[in-house]
Protein backbone atom coordinates (compact mmCIF):
# COMPACT_ATOMS: atom_id res chain seq x y z
CA UNK A 1 0.00 0.00 0.00
CA UNK A 2 1.56 3.20 -0.88
CA UNK A 3 0.79 6.45 1.24
CA UNK A 4 1.07 10.02 -0.48
CA UNK A 5 1.06 13.26 0.77
CA UNK A 6 -1.29 15.00 -1.18
CA UNK A 7 -3.35 18.63 -0.51
CA UNK A 8 -6.35 18.44 0.73
CA UNK A 9 -9.10 20.19 -0.76
CA UNK A 10 -9.44 22.57 2.22
CA UNK A 11 -5.89 23.45 1.86
CA UNK A 12 -6.54 24.47 -1.77
CA UNK A 13 -8.89 26.72 -1.04
CA UNK A 14 -8.71 30.13 0.84
CA UNK A 15 -8.67 30.27 4.13
CA UNK A 16 -11.78 31.77 5.62
CA UNK A 17 -11.13 33.73 8.59
CA UNK A 18 -12.69 32.34 11.72
CA UNK A 19 -14.88 34.04 13.94
CA UNK A 20 -13.61 36.12 16.64
CA UNK A 21 -12.63 33.72 19.38
CA UNK A 22 -12.58 30.44 17.63
CA UNK A 23 -9.44 28.47 16.50
CA UNK A 24 -9.06 27.81 12.89
CA UNK A 25 -9.36 23.96 12.22
CA UNK A 26 -7.28 22.04 10.57
CA UNK A 27 -7.23 20.38 7.06
CA UNK A 28 -9.86 17.25 7.00
CA UNK A 29 -7.34 15.63 5.63
CA UNK A 30 -3.39 16.13 5.21
CA UNK A 31 -3.29 12.82 3.19
CA UNK A 32 -4.25 10.17 1.74
CA UNK A 33 -3.57 6.14 1.09
CA UNK A 34 -3.28 5.24 -2.42
CA UNK A 35 -3.50 1.06 -3.21
CA UNK A 36 -5.92 -1.52 -2.80
CA UNK A 37 -7.43 -2.14 0.21
CA UNK A 38 -8.90 -5.72 -1.08
CA UNK A 39 -8.60 -8.33 1.60
CA UNK A 40 -7.88 -6.26 4.43
CA UNK A 41 -11.66 -7.42 6.34
CA UNK A 42 -10.34 -11.37 5.94
CA UNK A 43 -6.82 -11.00 7.03
CA UNK A 44 -8.46 -8.94 10.18
CA UNK A 45 -11.06 -11.84 10.23
CA UNK A 46 -7.88 -14.60 10.69
CA UNK A 47 -6.19 -12.84 13.54
CA UNK A 48 -9.31 -12.39 15.14
CA UNK A 49 -10.56 -15.74 14.85
CA UNK A 50 -8.16 -17.52 17.25
CA UNK A 51 -9.26 -15.60 19.34
CA UNK A 52 -12.83 -15.95 19.06
CA UNK A 53 -12.63 -19.37 19.34
CA UNK A 54 -10.84 -19.37 22.42
CA UNK A 55 -13.25 -17.20 24.31
CA UNK A 56 -16.22 -19.65 22.51
CA UNK A 57 -14.69 -22.60 23.46
CA UNK A 58 -13.50 -22.04 27.00
CA UNK A 59 -16.91 -20.54 27.92
CA UNK A 60 -18.47 -23.85 26.91
CA UNK A 61 -15.95 -25.34 29.07
CA UNK A 62 -16.67 -23.43 31.79
CA UNK A 63 -20.38 -24.61 31.65
CA UNK A 64 -19.69 -28.15 31.44
CA UNK A 65 -18.04 -28.32 34.05
CA UNK A 66 -20.57 -26.19 36.35
CA UNK A 67 -22.79 -28.52 35.25
CA UNK A 68 -20.96 -31.22 36.57
CA UNK A 69 -20.35 -29.72 39.63
CA UNK A 70 -23.98 -29.27 40.59
CA UNK A 71 -24.84 -32.40 39.24
CA UNK A 72 -22.45 -33.92 42.22
CA UNK A 73 -24.08 -31.49 44.23
CA UNK A 74 -27.63 -32.77 44.09
CA UNK A 75 -26.47 -36.48 43.62
CA UNK A 76 -24.76 -35.86 47.09
CA UNK A 77 -27.42 -34.43 48.64
CA UNK A 78 -29.93 -37.12 46.95
CA UNK A 79 -27.85 -39.93 48.49
CA UNK A 80 -27.30 -38.47 51.83
CA UNK A 81 -30.84 -38.58 52.34
CA UNK A 82 -31.42 -42.04 51.08
CA UNK A 83 -28.37 -42.78 53.55
CA UNK A 84 -29.46 -41.45 56.37
CA UNK A 85 -32.85 -43.43 56.47
CA UNK A 86 -31.38 -46.51 56.69
CA UNK A 87 -33.09 -48.50 54.22
CA UNK A 88 -31.71 -51.58 52.83
CA UNK A 89 -31.75 -51.06 49.09
CA UNK A 90 -32.52 -47.65 47.02
CA UNK A 91 -36.41 -47.78 45.40
CA UNK A 92 -35.60 -48.62 42.18
CA UNK A 93 -32.03 -49.96 42.09
CA UNK A 94 -31.07 -52.74 40.09
CA UNK A 95 -30.72 -56.20 41.87
CA UNK A 96 -26.64 -56.17 41.78
CA UNK A 97 -27.38 -52.74 44.29
CA UNK A 98 -27.51 -55.17 47.33
CA UNK A 99 -26.85 -52.87 50.69
CA UNK A 100 -27.21 -49.52 51.48
CA UNK A 101 -23.25 -48.83 50.94
CA UNK A 102 -23.56 -49.94 47.35
CA UNK A 103 -26.68 -47.72 46.89
CA UNK A 104 -25.10 -44.66 47.40
CA UNK A 105 -22.69 -44.29 44.33
CA UNK A 106 -26.05 -46.06 42.37
CA UNK A 107 -27.92 -42.74 43.83
CA UNK A 108 -25.30 -40.24 43.06
CA UNK A 109 -24.65 -41.10 39.09
CA UNK A 110 -28.89 -41.68 39.05
CA UNK A 111 -29.38 -38.22 40.80
CA UNK A 112 -27.68 -36.83 38.17
CA UNK A 113 -29.63 -38.37 35.07
CA UNK A 114 -26.60 -40.26 34.05
CA UNK A 115 -24.57 -37.76 33.72
CA UNK A 116 -21.80 -38.55 36.13
CA UNK A 117 -19.86 -42.10 35.23
CA UNK A 118 -19.41 -44.54 38.38
CA UNK A 119 -16.24 -44.95 37.45
CA UNK A 120 -14.98 -41.61 37.61
CA UNK A 121 -16.94 -41.52 41.05
CA UNK A 122 -15.28 -42.04 44.40
CA UNK A 123 -17.23 -41.85 47.51
CA UNK A 124 -15.82 -42.15 51.40
CA UNK A 125 -18.07 -42.38 54.46
CA UNK A 126 -17.26 -41.68 57.73
CA UNK A 127 -19.26 -42.51 61.12
CA UNK A 128 -18.97 -40.85 63.84
CA UNK A 129 -20.77 -41.33 67.07
CA UNK A 130 -21.95 -38.07 67.87
CA UNK A 131 -21.10 -34.49 66.75
CA UNK A 132 -18.58 -33.46 69.57
CA UNK A 133 -16.72 -36.96 68.40
CA UNK A 134 -16.15 -35.51 64.88
CA UNK A 135 -12.87 -34.06 66.03
CA UNK A 136 -11.67 -38.35 66.26
CA UNK A 137 -10.73 -40.62 63.21
CA UNK A 138 -14.22 -41.67 61.54
CA UNK A 139 -15.59 -45.06 61.29
CA UNK A 140 -15.75 -46.68 57.52
CA UNK A 141 -19.12 -46.87 56.11
CA UNK A 142 -22.52 -45.20 56.16
CA UNK A 143 -23.26 -45.62 60.38
CA UNK A 144 -25.27 -46.88 62.39
CA UNK A 145 -28.73 -45.43 63.08
CA UNK A 146 -28.53 -41.67 65.58
CA UNK A 147 -24.25 -41.22 64.12
CA UNK A 148 -23.18 -38.62 62.33
CA UNK A 149 -21.99 -39.58 58.62
CA UNK A 150 -19.62 -37.31 56.68
CA UNK A 151 -20.45 -37.75 52.57
CA UNK A 152 -17.53 -36.81 50.60
CA UNK A 153 -17.82 -37.84 46.83
CA UNK A 154 -14.71 -36.68 44.59
CA UNK A 155 -14.86 -36.62 40.95
CA UNK A 156 -12.72 -36.30 38.33
CA UNK A 157 -14.29 -34.88 34.88
CA UNK A 158 -11.51 -34.45 32.51
CA UNK A 159 -12.15 -31.01 29.65
CA UNK A 160 -13.86 -31.52 26.78
CA UNK A 161 -10.91 -29.96 25.34
CA UNK A 162 -8.27 -32.25 26.55
CA UNK A 163 -5.94 -32.28 23.69
CA UNK A 164 -5.51 -28.53 23.95
CA UNK A 165 -5.02 -28.20 27.64
CA UNK A 166 -2.12 -30.74 26.43
CA UNK A 167 -0.44 -28.30 24.39
CA UNK A 168 0.18 -26.26 27.05
CA UNK A 169 0.91 -28.40 29.67
CA UNK A 170 -2.23 -28.13 32.46
CA UNK A 171 -3.93 -30.60 33.97
CA UNK A 172 -6.37 -33.36 32.03
CA UNK A 173 -8.92 -33.24 34.35
CA UNK A 174 -11.06 -31.11 36.86
CA UNK A 175 -11.72 -32.61 40.29
CA UNK A 176 -14.83 -31.82 41.81
CA UNK A 177 -15.55 -32.25 45.52
CA UNK A 178 -18.61 -32.64 47.16
CA UNK A 179 -19.16 -33.19 50.99
CA UNK A 180 -22.38 -32.90 53.51
CA UNK A 181 -22.58 -34.29 57.50
CA UNK A 182 -25.97 -35.59 58.24
CA UNK A 183 -26.88 -37.37 61.88
CA UNK A 184 -28.65 -40.65 60.51
CA UNK A 185 -32.23 -41.61 61.68
CA UNK A 186 -32.82 -43.75 64.43
CA UNK A 187 -32.97 -46.76 62.87
CA UNK A 188 -31.93 -50.41 63.86
CA UNK A 189 -30.57 -51.96 60.47
CA UNK A 190 -27.53 -53.48 60.41
CA UNK A 191 -24.62 -51.34 58.09
CA UNK A 192 -22.99 -52.94 55.65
Amino acid sequence: MICRLLPSRAMAREPRAAPRGVRPSAPARAGTCVGNRRGSAAVEFGLLLPLYLAAAIGVVEIGWQLTIASALDRGTLRASRFGMTGQPTAPGAPAAVGCRSQGIPWMITRASADILRPERLTVTLGAFSSPSRMGDPPVAGPGAGGQVVTYTVTYRQPFLTGAWVNLVGGPTEIVHRSTIIVRNEAFANATC
